[in-house]
């Protein structure tokens, strides 16, 4: 009977150590499977931890554009400002010289004589008179020109610019979007 209870007792010990062993296999193969999704894993934020670098470094970009563009559109409102200052110099020397003309016209009718030599005088002086009228004339025209040239310029440049920070401030909110996506991923 010994015996007998020897062996139950000896295969009852050996059917233990199978399903131990097997029991140790699948824990080994378990750890080994998780072993290789954390390498994954690890992957995963290490090229998710990448993007999220690239979209700051575009942001910091897309700033530094946009600082750039504001300090264009200053320079242009200064040089607007110049502008309309010397125009408005240009209008007060035009008025001082339509002022002059008018009294050396005036100089001219009362001093009229009828002598030949004071004719003549006097046609030198109308001469002058009409080419200062006629310089005053042309400097008015290139004036306008260079003002509406100066007006287009700027109009198309506040344009661009618009349309350039219209497209960054795109760019910039569709980047700190995915940069938030990539962040809640991650947690």
């Amino acid at each position: 009977k010994c015996k007998g209870d020897v062996e139950k007792m000896k295969r009852k010990v050996e059917g233990d150590l199978k399903l131990t062993q097997e029991a140790v296999s699948d824990l080994e193969r378990i750890g080994s499977e998780l072993s290789q999704g954390l390498q994954r894993k690890e992957k995963e934020l290490s090229s998710l931890m990448a993007k999220i670098e690239d979209e700051q470094t575009l942001g910091s970009k897309y700033s530094k554009q946009v600082k750039e563009l504001q300090t264009r559109i200053d320079e242009l409102d200064e040089e607007i400002i110049m502008e309309r200052n010397n125009r408005a110099k240009a209008e007060k020397n035009r008025s001082l010289l339509s002022r002059d003309i008018e009294d050396i016209g005036n100089r001219l009718a009362e001093a009229g004589s009828h002598t030949s030599t004071q004719i003549e005088l006097n046609k030198k002086r109308e001469a002058e008179l009409a080419k200062l009228k006629s310089d005053l004339e042309e400097s008015n025209i290139s004036h306008e020109g260079t003002l509406a040239a100066l007006r287009q310029k700027h109009n198309n440049s506040m344009s661009d610019l618009g349309e350039q920070i219209d497209t960054i401030n795109k760019n910039k909110a569709k980047s700190e979007k995915d940069k938030a996506n990539m962040e809640r991923d991650l947690q």
